[in-house]
């Protein structure tokens, strides 16, 4: 699934899937921080999506997923409001 987030090679660390915050490294994402935040309250997200999936016995396809992670509502794909 795409995010729209990006960086460069030298701004990203495969291995830990984040931002790389190391400040002896040249030219970082400016936004990094606060994307590594935002990234660390994905996967716990989508860590909650699949174990409510689990607990309710859901054997969920991609859609499914999609669907719970981008809040679309069962009519079609609009969002739903979380306010």
């Amino acid at each position: 699934m795409a995010l729209s987030i990006y960086a460069g090679a030298h701004q990203w660390n495969d291995k830990l899937e984040m931002f790389v915050t190391d400040k002896r490294i040249p030219k970082l994402h400016p936004d990094r921080i606060y994307l590594n935040e935002w990234l660390t309250q994905k996967k716990s997200e989508i860590l909650r999506i699949i174990a409510d999936f689990d607990a309710n016995k859901v054997d969920w396809t991609l859609n499914q997923f999609e669907q719970e992670f981008f809040h679309y509502s069962n009519k079609g794909n609009v969002k739903e409001s979380r306010w």
